[in-house]
This record gives structure tokens, sequence and C-alpha cells, in this order.
């Protein structure tokens, strides 16, 4: 996913992008073409979904909030989706990536004001 998208969004410290900075496939090397503007807009659609770990429903979920807000879709979908439990977690330095907090969260071996929660999409900053 890290060569198809051109950045990191494993989390990982060694990234097969690190070894490999082109895309995959038998044509990753050599092959270059026009991109269209909805590529562009789907590429970025999909790095932030693959950097938090969503699925399509969920991040549309997420972008639908953002949307009826008055204030700027996109700082508001990035609010949204740093407040969530397990990004919390891995901002803290709980764990070293993304899933292992959202692993950590799942297992409930974090609690939120005396409480433990097992929902990695809870959010952190909203009672």
């Amino acid at each position: 996913m890290c060569r198809r998208l051109g950045v990191s969004v494993c989390g990982k410290v060694t990234c097969a992008l690190k070894k490999r900075a082109y895309p995959p496939g038998q044509h990753g090397k050599s092959y270059r073409r026009g991109v269209s503007e909805f590529a562009l807009q789907l590429a970025e659609k999909q790095k932030v979904k693959r950097t938090y770990g969503l699925r399509e429903r969920q991040f549309r979920k997420y972008f639908d909030m953002a949307a009826k807000s008055k204030s700027m879709t996109a700082t508001v979908l990035g609010r949204l989706l740093e407040t969530r439990l397990d990004n919390a977690a891995y901002r803290l330095g709980f764990s070293s990536s993304r899933s292992q907090a959202h692993q950590m969260v799942g297992h409930g071996h974090l609690t939120v004001n005396g409480r433990r929660v097992n929902v990695p999409s809870y959010m952190a900053g909203i009672e």
C-alpha cells in the first residue's frame, strides 16, 4: 500500500517504500502516465483512510459529520479523526503504530475517566 500511494501509511520503521521507492508491479519503475484530477483526489482519500485504518463506510460517516459543520470541512475532518481513542493512544506514545493502538483499545487495555473502553472509534474529547 505504501509503495502504491508513494507515502508511508503503515507506520512501520522498516517500510517497503524505503527499500523500493517506486510503485509495485512489472511496470512500477518505468511506466508513468498522466494522472487525472479524480485520480489525485482518490489517492488523497485512500491515504487518509489507510493512515487512520478506516473502511469506506466509517470514513464516509466522518466526512458527513465534517461537511455538516459550518467550519472548513477538511479541518473538522482532521479534528474528528485525531480525536479517536486509538489515534489518541498512538499520539500519546502508548504504541508504535496506529494498528497496534487499535488492538490495545480493542482488547480493553485503556481506561477513559476510570472506565474501561474497548471501542477504538470512541471520541476521546467528547463525552
